[in-house]
């Protein structure tokens, strides 16, 4: 099959796209090709011939034929980033998707994205403290709350759970839809007695967190294990 090569996509687009893109192209079933165009760019583990995986850009491009904007949830690649996909032909028989990977600030700004927050504001009674990032050592969704946990206390955020695995350090990771877990408070991963995997984190923690299952691939391979 000849593939249409992704540098003449590159020298098309390269006007308009920032530094910090990166760009994939994907026939009718896997990726054929994946270019990170200068230092500093969002790294998917894509290379030939990975399959599509569902949530993707490509994958929405496919489906609806048409082009697609959308924030893309960590789960399908480890990482959350903001994607624009258009459909292309790969030849004239295959139809494909042109995927470009942004960072998730273009989502609301348009613009490069913004340093990891280094501190969260957390409500305890009456009272607002800022809390280190890396001092909490997870957080939940909860009864439409957004908890925040350090190692003796546990504090109420103003933020929702997706709006904060899209700002917090990338030592922060998406287990479970309700729960982010700081990867340096883990003890140690495990199955359960159904064979499910769950995160033990450390003592005084001690907190024990299912990991949910289009979660369990995405962290195998960010942890290697």
């Amino acid at each position: 099959m000849q593939i249409v090569p992704l540098s003449e996509w590159i020298d098309m687009l390269d006007e308009w796209l920032p530094a910090t893109a990166s760009l994939a192209i994907a026939d009718d079933h896997e990726y054929v090709d994946y270019v990170i165009r200068r230092p500093g760019a969002i790294k998917l583990p894509i290379r030939f011939g990975t399959p599509i995986p569902s949530g993707s850009v490509a994958q929405g491009v496919l489906t609806k034929q048409t082009s697609v904007a959308f924030t893309v949830d960590k789960s399908v690649f480890g990482s959350v980033y903001y994607g624009k996909g258009y459909p292309i032909h790969i030849d004239e028989h295959t139809r494909g998707a042109l995927a470009v990977v942004l960072p998730p600030s273009f989502a609301r700004t348009g613009t490069e994205q913004t340093e990891p927050v280094n501190f969260l504001m957390g409500q305890k009674d009456n009272i607002w403290r800022p809390l280190p990032v890396h001092t909490i050592a997870y957080i939940e969704s909860y009864l439409k709350k957004t908890w925040l946990y350090t190692e003796g206390e546990a504090y109420i955020s103003m933020q929702p759970l997706h709006v904060l695995d899209q700002r917090l350090p990338s030592f922060f990771f998406r287990v479970h839809r309700a729960h982010l877990v700081n990867l340096n408070f883990i003890d140690h991963i495990a199955r359960d007695e159904d064979a499910r995997y769950e995160v033990t984190l450390k003592s005084p923690v001690g907190r024990v967190l299912p990991v949910g299952q289009t979660f369990v691939r995405p962290l195998r391979e960010t942890l290697g294990f």
